[in-house]
């Protein structure tokens, strides 16, 4: 029997950085759950309905942002526009610091890695959208995409990579295998 592997979204209240400190954002909905979905001929995937729903209730309805991981890790990010903003403010937050202690903060990096490498992507009722082929190749998505609910956003990962990476645990990897077998996909 399969598991239900999305838990339905709960309210919390995220934090995110600004110029001055920790600031409290409005209550936000979190991304949560993991499910595995088929990727077709024409790139078209869908968006789970529990991340969509959260993607709906944080004011993003019919489009998110979708990323090339912050920190290189070999998948993508999905979000709706306040990580975006949560993201800016990381990075004003970042360079305040490097600038009290006199050192040196790469910006334009940080501009590039955070924000030229995203785009956002609009989908349809039943959360299909089309994969841009670059952020196909980066993630190593062929016939599967493993959604992979992060707090603020949500990872897109091929799920064999994602069952190699440090960021599967013991029961994570286990579901992982678990959607994996129930597809016919042997290990």
């Amino acid at each position: 029997m399969r598991l239900n592997l999305l838990a339905a979204f709960s309210e919390t209240e995220p934090l995110c950085l600004h110029e001055k400190g920790f600031l409290g954002v409005d209550k936000l909905s979190t991304y949560q759950g993991m499910a595995l979905n088929g990727i077709d001929a024409k790139l078209r995937v869908a968006i789970p309905a529990p991340l969509r729903a959260t993607l709906d209730g944080n004011g993003s309805p019919k489009e998110f942002v979708l990323a090339f991981h912050p920190d290189q890790a070999p998948c993508l990010v999905g979000s709706d526009q306040s990580w975006m903003h949560q993201r800016q403010a990381e990075i004003l937050e970042s360079r305040a610091l490097a600038r009290e202690k006199s050192e040196v903060f790469a910006l334009d990096r940080h501009k590039v890695s955070n924000f030229a490498l995203t785009e956002t992507l609009p989908y349809d009722a039943s959360g299909r959208f089309i994969l841009p082929k670059a952020y196909r190749r980066w993630a190593g998505l062929e016939d599967l995409a493993l959604f992979v609910g992060s707090m603020e956003c949500f990872q897109i990962w091929n799920p064999i990579r994602f069952l190699h990476s440090d960021f599967a645990d013991a029961g994570a990897r286990f579901l992982v295998e678990d959607m994996l077998e129930e597809r016919g996909v042997t290990l």
